[in-house]
């Protein structure tokens, strides 16, 4: 099943969205039985409050990449974190685990900068909500080969994405720490230096940044928009989607302060901070579906400060308070 952003159940006056690393740890130390019977809880609590759980896809993309391999550490933790996201997101009276989905981040801005969709982003929402519902039905033994094969594509398509992701920021901050070419005296080149990581940590990086993801989305969409349209879409882009700025710039400053640090260190998994960014989207105070406003729930520090920076932190909580805040206490 999916919920589009005009629509909402019938008496639901709040929406709410787990990122990643809040699914991961909803059901921490839980089996897949006991993942479900947690999340069926907490959404039958959030339904006595009027509230209820949509997914974003990228977050179920994230979750299934890692059930690729067996021997990937995080296996076990995802798969229960995809039991339980499934059973937090389905109609309760969906025996089958129709997940209930969001536009995905990338969605939403093709729909707001240019008024377009971009192209197959529907069917692969709709594959991975029939995997998640797969999981959620048979874990712990995933064994089908569809099943299994969809897991790969999945998460060949996510890495291929990381990748050119991290080659961009690793081009781009190395333009920022060259000085090859700058002439001047040791002290210049300090002040040069400096400047640079001004700039970084500036208004100006921010409108940059803006007006280089619209006219990233206009080429994924196959568009040549004119100057002013550009101008336009970023000046929109700045406005509603200025957590995922922010928290991208913050982090792209403290990278650029670390020139030792390994993007590539395959423990740390940096690359896979674009899905963060792109799942901020979802964070702002006009979001809503419907009349229902929308409460992005986290684990991450970085994601409520940079909607503190934006303007917007009541729209984020952390997983620890939002389930005190839902779920009955024990007398």
């Amino acid at each position: 099943m999916t919920i589009h952003q005009n629509s909402a159940p019938e008496g639901i006056t709040r929406i709410v969205i787990f990122d990643t690393n809040a699914y991961r740890n909803l059901p921490f130390g839980l089996s897949c039985v006991k993942a479900k019977e947690f999340a069926r809880r907490l959404a039958d609590a959030e339904q006595a409050a009027s509230t209820k759980a949509l997914v974003n896809p990228f977050v179920l993309w994230e979750l299934v990449s890692h059930l690729a391999d067996t021997h990937d550490p995080a296996y076990p933790k995802c798969m229960s974190a995809i039991v339980a996201l499934v059973e937090h997101t389905r109609q309760a009276c969906d025996d089958a685990g129709g997940i209930c989905r969001i536009a995905d981040g990338e969605t939403e801005l093709c729909r707001q900068l240019f008024q377009r969709l971009p192209p197959n982003a529907e069917q692969n929402s709709a594959n991975l909500s029939k995997l998640a519902s797969y999981v959620w039905k048979e874990a712990p033994l995933l064994s089908a080969p569809n099943a299994q094969a969809n897991f790969r594509t999945f998460r060949a398509a996510m890495e291929e994405r990381e990748m050119k992701w991290l080659d961009h920021v690793e081009a781009m901050l190395s333009r920022f720490r060259s000085i090859d070419d700058f002439a001047g005296t040791l002290e210049e080149q300090k002040s040069e230096i400096k400047k640079r990581r001004d700039y970084l940590k500036g208004a100006g990086f921010v409108r940059d940044m803006a007006v280089g993801k619209a006219m990233s989305i206009a080429a994924l969409l196959g568009l040549t928009p004119l100057q002013d349209e550009i101008k336009a879409a970023g000046d929109l882009m700045e406005r509603n989607f200025s957590t995922s700025l922010k928290l991208m710039q913050k982090t792209l400053a403290n990278w650029f302060d670390a020139p030792e640090m390994n993007l590539r260190n395959p423990e740390k998994r940096r690359a896979n901070f674009i899905w963060d960014t792109a799942i901020c989207y979802g964070i702002g105070a006009d979001r809503a579906v419907g009349n229902a406003k929308i409460l992005f729930v986290t684990s991450e520090n970085a994601i409520c400060e940079a909607a503190e920076d934006a303007g917007c932190g009541d729209c984020v909580m952390k997983l620890t308070e939002y389930l005190k805040s839902v779920l009955p206490t024990k007398s």
